[in-house]
């Protein structure tokens, strides 16, 4: 496994295909439930992200970093620092696209505010904001529209109004998606067997500059097929970084 200065954008020059690797290790660490060890990855990718684009410019990589530190924190149970990152996430998507705008970006992050309002017992806040995330979705997906994002934050403002005391308002939502059906997680593909492995592989790939075809034949004839499953999953093999270009990767 590199050191840690290995990966450190202290030490590097920054580049958008290093951040994303760092902020991949992150989400791997994450799903192998070392969340101190995600921090550090996820942080380091917020960081070299903003050396990139500059402290004050707001550009949608960034945005992800806050929400995938957002997410982790809510997971830690420190719903304040998760809190802060969604709100700053948010902020910076209306930012990009206009406060305004109906969109996806900004009714996710609505919704992570909801979540962690509900759990604060927060709950006029949560029901606003939960509402205001639901609206936005169904004026980008339709207002008829059976999308799992709909229906998820119809069940969750559900809740959050029957906290409310608020029976009949959450048997009204709760009605019509009596028959639908229970959204996965979004980790239920990553087996925890494999992640570690996961993590080894790829730093040593990003580190000492392994062509993948190269990775792939070995790691396929040791019969770790499922790592290689986990990698296509998480999206790690996918930034098709070219071995001879060296600012892609991490100087050992």
């Amino acid at each position: 496994m590199p050191t840690d200065a290995a990966c450190d954008p202290r030490t590097e020059k920054p580049h958008p295909a290093v951040a994303k690797s760092l902020n991949n290790l992150g989400g791997l660490y994450k799903a192998a439930g070392n969340f101190c060890r995600a921090s550090e990855y996820y942080e380091k990718s917020l960081q070299m992200r903003l050396a990139i684009q500059g402290p004050n410019k707001p550009h949608p990589n960034i945005a992800m970093s806050l929400e995938n530190l957002g997410l982790l924190y809510e997971a830690m149970s420190n719903l304040d620092k998760a809190l802060e990152n969604h709100e700053k996430g948010l902020q910076m998507n209306l930012a990009i696209l206009g406060p305004n705008t109906q969109h996806s970006d900004i009714a996710v992050p609505l919704s992570h505010i909801g979540i962690v309002c509900h759990k604060q017992k927060h709950l006029n806040r949560a029901a606003v904001v939960l509402q205001k995330s639901l609206e936005m979705l169904r004026a980008v997906h339709g207002r008829n529209s059976m999308h799992p994002k709909i229906t998820q934050l119809e069940l969750l403002l559900a809740n959050v109004h029957e906290d409310q005391r608020k029976q009949d308002e959450s048997l009204r939502i709760r009605e019509p998606n009596a028959n639908a059906h229970e959204t996965s997680e979004n980790d239920a593909h990553l087996g925890y067997r494999s992640v570690p492995y996961a993590i080894f592989v790829y730093a040593t790939l990003l580190c000492f500059r392994i062509p993948h075809s190269l990775f792939l034949d070995s790691v396929t004839s040791c019969g770790h097929v499922a790592s290689v499953e986990n990698f296509i999953k998480c999206e790690l093999i996918l930034n098709k970084l070219d071995c001879g270009s060296t600012d892609l990767f991490v100087t050992p």
